[in-house]
């Protein structure tokens, strides 16, 4: 969400330490996991917004073998239509996508309606179709033999 591991790693760990101070805060009653779930992507959100700038992905090495490039290639190309995102969209494409939650739990956890979760993903599935289509178009090389 962030589109910085980095950033991402700050985050979480300013959670761990917000959750402990506010531990007191916290209803024994109920899960922990969404409590602390909905403060770190609060924060990310947040972060995502104030940056609102493209972020390009780290990699140690690329993978060997050709497939594993185009696969690279293709994970940068969605990583960059991702940062281009709302933030709100944003975090509603990982949640769903990327964590498996439900959009119910994805309204609890950003503490919304659940149809501005359904409207967010509706628009950022739109917003990526237009941002990805020049790439899903774009014809496949072929090699031939001289």
């Amino acid at each position: 969400m962030t589109g910085s591991r980095e950033l991402a790693e700050d985050i979480v760990q300013s959670a761990f330490l917000r959750a402990y101070e506010r531990i007191g805060q916290f209803d024994s009653g109920r899960p922990f996991s969404p409590w602390f779930l909905r403060s770190v992507v609060n924060d990310a959100v947040k972060a995502a917004a104030r940056a609102r700038r493209n972020v390009p992905l780290e990699g140690d090495l690329l993978p060997a073998g050709e497939r594993a490039l185009q696969r690279a290639e293709e994970r940068q190309m969605v990583h960059d239509a991702l940062v281009k995102l709302a933030p709100g969209q944003r975090a509603a494409v990982v949640l769903r996508y990327y964590l498996g939650l439900s959009e119910a739990d994805i309204a609890d956890r950003l503490d919304c309606p659940q149809g501005t979760v359904k409207r967010r993903l509706h628009d950022a599935h739109t917003r990526l179709r237009a941002l990805l289509a020049p790439a899903r178009s774009r014809p496949e090389e072929v090699e031939t033999d001289p």
